[in-house]
């Protein structure tokens, strides 16, 4: 059994696709052609987290920082533009239909492909929301200790209800359409 950990989310043109760096990995390895297309060794399982790119995270995370989003507007912008995109996600053509086309030839069966709800990282192991320092997150140079200062308890329930709820709904609702297995 051999295990890949490497992949990374494409947030930016310069970074090839999980797809794709899973794909050039396999051409290493002699289980798949450098000219694309032929598998000759399937993964067993391939464990992807994707849409909170697609979905604009970003947008509504410095939306939060940036100012008080604590409100139950939902017509705001960043607000509204992500509502629409996770409802897109798993539109005919959108970002997981593209994901589960991309994917399929690589695993031995659809329920191979594992995709990953997204924690609430905002909560202690207690459930109560985190201050600076008190991510259950590994803190990197003070990264999480400075974003989770500047979001309150309100903005953060707002980003979990109008955002991180619905779109892990919707990563269910795609693993059943498509028959992935769902990791919580």
């Amino acid at each position: 059994s051999t295990t890949y950990t490497g992949v990374t989310g494409a947030a930016s043109p310069a970074i090839a696709s999980q797809r794709d760096q899973v794909w050039s990995w396999m051409v290493q390895k002699g289980w798949a052609s450098s000219a694309g297309g032929t598998v000759s060794k399937p993964l067993d399982t391939v464990y992807v987290s994707a849409g909170g790119n697609d979905a604009g995270f970003a947008a509504v995370a410095e939306s939060c920082i940036a100012a008080d989003c604590s409100d139950d507007s939902a017509s705001d912008e960043p607000w509204a533009s992500a509502t629409a995109a996770i409802g897109d996600l798993n539109d005919p053509g959108g970002a997981f239909e593209t994901l589960h086309e991309r994917f399929l030839p690589l695993v031995s069966s659809p329920s191979a492909i594992m995709i990953s709800t997204y924690p609430d990282i905002g909560l202690k192991s207690s459930g109560q929301h985190c201050t600076g320092g008190e991510s259950t997150l590994h803190n990197v140079d003070g990264l999480w200790d400075d974003w989770l200062s500047w979001v309150d308890q309100a903005e953060w329930n707002r980003m979990i209800s109008w955002f991180m709820s619905p779109l892990n709904t919707q990563i269910s609702a795609t693993a059943g359409k498509f028959g992935w297995t769902v990791v919580s």
